[in-house]
């Protein structure tokens, strides 16, 4: 027998019982003055209550779900909203879409993240991790720094988030963890300096995504030959409107 709910009805029927319902004891057929045979009654009865608890936990798990991404959306759209009124230099809902993608391909549970600014980034990625993930990021700004860690605290993404400020060439070297993706985005020119100092750090498999490696190609141009050319990595480059990512895997 299909033990789902249709399943059972549909055998009730064939049973001549009549149609089910989920009654307090589980499944009950209608009419109720029609006799079950006890072993076949506890039998369905059981594998109800086995069903209902377990779409109940789903139904909380998926309603849970919903209410975290619900909060970090709402921040992203207002950071979004933000960049109409003044310049804020955040990878943005397209672009980030590729930056999602890796997340979603790669379950990463250590986090590096170079330029933090307003947390856009940084919520992006926390909202599709589980707790068991944990988020560096870098802002050398501690005014914005400040704005972040609001930004992230009221997004409720579930991995540890911790932002540090100050100069990402001095804190990277300090680092402890092994990483399993690298975000950069912060002072162009320094791409190339923030990947050597991390790249012991890297294990095979790790991926590093750079933003602006378009629009801004003539500043990154020496990170960009080192990740395409130094046979370290596998790297490509994702065009997004009118700039790009490169997306580059150590090897």
């Amino acid at each position: 027998m299909n033990l789902t709910v249709a399943g059972v009805s549909e055998w009730s029927k064939e049973q001549g019982l009549g149609p089910c319902r989920v009654g307090v004891r589980g499944f009950e057929p209608h009419p109720p003055h029609l006799k079950m045979n006890p072993e076949i009654r506890f039998w369905i009865c059981a594998n109800a209550r086995v069903e209902a608890t377990y779409i109940a936990l789903n139904l909380e798990f998926s309603l849970r779900k919903k209410m975290v991404l619900s909060k970090a959306e709402k921040v992203l759209r207002e950071i979004e909203s933000m960049t109409k009124r003044k310049v804020l230099p955040i990878i943005g809902p397209q672009k980030g879409q590729v930056l999602v993608d890796v997340i979603q391909e790669i379950k990463p549970k250590r986090i590096l993240e170079v330029g933090t600014l307003r947390g856009y980034s940084t919520i992006l990625m926390g909202k599709e991790l589980g707790s068991n993930a944990h988020i560096i990021t870098i802002e050398i700004h501690a005014d914005e720094a400040s704005i972040a860690e609001e930004n992230i605290k009221r997004a409720e993404i579930p991995p540890t988030v911790e932002v540090l400020v100050g100069d990402a060439k001095q804190i990277i070297p300090e680092l402890k963890d092994t990483f399993d993706l690298i975000f950069i985005d912060a002072t162009k020119s320094e791409y190339l300096d923030y990947l050597r100092l991390v790249e012991e750090r890297l294990h095979k498999g790790s991926v590093i995504v750079a933003d602006n490696v378009g629009i801004f190609a003539d500043q990154m141009r020496d990170y960009l030959n080192y990740v395409r050319s130094s046979g370290k990595y596998r790297s490509r480059c994702v065009p997004v409107g009118g700039d790009s990512l490169e997306v580059s895997v150590k090897l």
